[in-house]
């Protein structure tokens, strides 16, 4: 939906930052449930998820599921956990590739 057909059928804007804008100097753990937007949180992300290396939980919508898997593979994560446990959505737990979690 556009924002402009979002704003005649009521909804209202809400002002965003991105992760990266915060200038964050730790972050062991980002957990993202969004509602779709997914994609955008991530791309917003990417100098956090580059420089900090958290560990990611997130709930991914599944037809988001191709783009966001797609986004962490470019940004040097594996999966260590994944629970698809309906048609809607699925969790994931993203880990750096250097990561020794999950590695047993």
């Amino acid at each position: 939906m556009n924002i402009l057909k979002a704003i005649e059928e009521g909804a209202t804007p809400t002002p965003c930052l991105t992760l990266d804008s915060l200038g964050l100097e730790q972050c062991a753990l980002l957990k993202i449930d969004v509602d779709g937007g997914e994609p955008g949180v991530l791309e917003g992300a990417r100098d956090v998820l580059a420089r900090l290396r958290p560990v990611v939980s997130i709930e991914v919508l599944n037809f988001n599921t191709r783009k966001v898997l797609g986004l962490f593979e470019a940004y040097g994560y594996d999966i260590l956990r994944e629970d698809s446990r309906n048609e809607a959505y699925s969790d994931f737990v993203f880990v750096p590739k250097e990561s020794a979690l999950g590695r047993d």
